[in-house]
């Protein structure tokens, strides 16, 4: 079947999300006790869990394939985020301490909050930029799976 890469995406989605809740039901109704009837046939479910996976395989391989020629910034948006949330966990504060024997703690930042701020600005214009070519190319772009 040949979709858009966009649409194969929420395909996939779609069944990964199929996919915990039918592990979550398997897990909930695989072990209870005897006098309770069981909604659903375990055994049953567990054949078409198998089946959502192998559905899941092909998804994410075919969307693989087809995101061939857009490597580069996949990889550089995640990057770009990776960094954004390092940076959101730099301490920017400036304090002044008083230690045991009462001397005092300078503790100096060498980025301000500003600083950091303008980074993380910088950085998300890039990643939107990044998201927004990534999603471009999965609108126009075909896959068969």
């Amino acid at each position: 079947m040949k979709m858009t890469l966009s649409q194969a995406l929420k395909e996939k989605n779609r069944i990964a999300h199929q996919l915990q809740q039918a592990m979550q039901l398997i897990r909930e109704e695989n072990s209870k006790d005897a006098s309770l009837k069981r909604i659903v046939n375990v055994r049953k479910k567990l054949e078409e869990t198998k089946g959502l996976v192998a559905d899941l395989v092909r998804y994410k391989s075919a969307i693989a394939y087809g995101n061939g020629g857009i490597l580069n910034e996949m990889a550089e948006l995640s990057e770009t985020k990776s960094l954004i949330c390092g940076l959101r966990t730099i301490d920017t504060t400036i304090v002044n301490n008083y230690n045991s024997v009462l001397n005092i703690i300078r503790i100096r930042t060498v980025l301000t909050k500003a600083d950091v701020l303008n980074e993380i600005d910088a950085l998300q214009k890039r990643a939107d930029e990044l998201q927004d070519k990534i999603d471009a190319y999965n609108a126009r772009n075909e896959i068969e799976v």
